[in-house]
């Protein structure tokens, strides 16, 4: 099977799985005891005023018509009216995707450019100082709760040292760059404003290390635990038994070997980080995708809740298609039937 059809295949499968967490979600989120049409009219509106807004939105119709009525809407690209913001929900996902992206891929290049060199290294010199400090921090990264974590970096960083600002992604003194991409540091870079380009990494520093920490460690484990598996293959003792010098075994002929379990731990976390962004986001005020779906639950914003669960699986299954596509290009005997 060629690249292309693969890929193809792998988008046609996103549509039963879009199908199946849309009527899920849709269901649970009209089970919660709440009545958007009062959330949509105000709690002083008076009941013939939320009566015309329950039938002008169809609130007054049984659950399957309105779910059916919805994904009509969305084969349209119609999300619905928040309830929270009166706008369209894909509006202001357009303008919240940039922020967590920004986050996410910050705390991914966090995830991998510190995660694979330790868990190598780890590797090598096993049961070493290293090796021991690197599995007490991977332990420690993945069982301390994200939100548990912020507050002690806000605490320790912000209120203690004054290092980082407590939250958002500029100074209020700021003027945001000129929209390209939405995403504050790459525009900043783009338009060559160093101060606004400063300025924005030191408010992304601290969300983003404590979005990656957990993947962080994750990534640091498994690139040990594969490490240590492929330095003990056959390949790899003929390749020492020829004299070549240790750095081209590690990183020429084992690394490449090892990257296939990572790339699958970092395709979960890819997945992940937009679900795990919804704690950080919401301590560190980021006006992103998981504080807008934060609000949405907290203020029972079923579209909002939609569109964000809608928005989670497309990240997911996307994630997994560029892991599928990234083994096959680490691993040219990895082809697909």
């Amino acid at each position: 099977m060629k690249l292309y059809q693969f890929i193809a295949q792998r988008l046609l499968l996103l549509i039963p799985v879009l199908f199946g967490i849309s009527l899920l979600t849709f269901t649970i989120s009209h089970l919660v005891p709440a009545d958007p049409a009062r959330l949509l009219a105000g709690p002083e509106a008076k009941a013939d005023a939320v009566e015309a807004i329950r039938k002008k939105w169809g609130f007054d119709r049984p659950v399957y018509e309105r779910y059916l009525l919805y994904m009509a809407g969305v084969l349209r690209g119609d999300l619905g009216i928040s309830i929270s913001t009166r706008h369209p929900v894909s509006q202001d996902l357009r303008e919240r995707i940039p922020a967590t992206a920004e986050l996410g891929l910050a705390a991914l290049l966090i995830m991998v450019l510190l995660g694979v060199p330790l868990g190598v290294t780890a590797a090598v010199k096993k049961d070493a100082a290293l090796d021991h400090g690197c599995r007490l921090g991977a332990l420690a990264g993945v069982s301390m709760p994200a939100f548990w974590l912020a507050l002690l970096f806000q605490l320790f960083f912000f209120k203690s040292l004054g290092w980082f600002p407590a939250g958002g992604r500029l100074d209020q003194s700021l003027e945001p760059p000129t929209h390209i991409t939405g995403m504050y540091v790459l525009d900043s870079l783009l338009t060559g404003n160093m101060t606004t380009l400063a300025n924005a990494w030191w408010h992304l520093a601290m969300p983003a290390t404590v979005l990656s920490l957990a993947g962080l460690a994750s990534v640091t484990r498994m690139g040990r635990a594969s490490m240590l598996e492929v330095l003990t293959k056959d390949y790899i003792n003929a390749a020492r038994a020829k004299g070549l010098p240790e750095r081209a075994v590690i990183y020429r002929h084992a690394l490449k070997n090892a990257l296939i379990p990572v790339v699958t731990v970092v395709s979960m976390w890819l997945g992940g980080i937009l679900g795990g962004s919804f704690v950080v986001e919401l301590v560190f005020y980021w006006p992103g995708v998981g504080y807008y779906g934060t609000s949405g639950i907290l203020t029972a914003d079923y579209t909002a809740i939609m569109g964000v669960s809608l928005l989670l699986t497309v990240t997911y299954v996307v994630a997994n298609l560029l892991a599928d596509i990234a083994y096959m290009f680490i691993d040219p005997r990895i082809r697909y039937a």
